[in-house]
């Protein structure tokens, strides 16, 4: 009888380990500034990556895949934080500088962000493999390894462009996110 019970059990437990996918991936579609964005501005304010992890779980943040569908060719900075912290709207012909990269936020401000890491997104980079098209581009950025945490399991990123570009759409970048499930 006891033989049984622990023959169930244990096949219970195999049973969840293989329903349980170790990867996921995620596509974010931030709404950008469909203007000219010079080095340093907001590119696109803080945008959520839905069930990155399990809530108060961990994921590592494993490999990014962009594409770039006005064919940019340029780096972005991705700052990844479990909330979303204040910016300045996209607004005018300039999107506003995000006011923690400028150092003009206050510490509460960014430590409820909760800053969780960076990423440059280097097109020409060496962890890059980039497929560039007619009109549009493919860049995956692998070997990111970075850990996400958060109460809710919603992270958040925010792109802050490194030259001065014009977008003329809101929609020119799509993200694809993939995490390792942890925990």
């Amino acid at each position: 009888m006891d033989r049984t019970r622990d023959l169930a059990q244990g096949l219970s437990r195999i049973e969840n380990q293989v329903a349980k996918p170790k990867y996921k991936t995620i596509r974010v579609i931030p709404t950008i500034a469909a203007v000219e964005v010079e080095d340093g501005e907001v590119l696109f304010a803080p945008t959520e990556i839905p069930k990155a992890c399990l809530p108060n779980g961990v994921s590592i943040l494993k490999q990014i895949k962009v594409f770039d569908l006005a064919d940019i060719k340029v780096d972005i900075d991705l700052i990844f934080t479990e909330t979303a912290p204040t910016v300045e709207a996209l607004t005018g012909a300039v999107a506003a500088k995000f006011n923690i990269v400028g150092g003009d936020s206050s510490d509460a401000i960014v430590q409820a962000a909760n800053p969780l890491g960076a990423v440059i997104l280097d097109v020409n980079g060496s962890n890059t493999t980039a497929f560039d098209y007619t009109n549009n581009a493919v860049y995956i950025q692998n070997s990111v390894d970075m850990f996400v945490t958060s109460t809710t399991g919603s992270v958040h990123v925010m792109g802050v462009a490194t030259a001065t570009k014009t977008y003329a759409a809101a929609t020119n970048l799509i993200f694809d996110f993939i995490f390792e499930e942890v925990r």
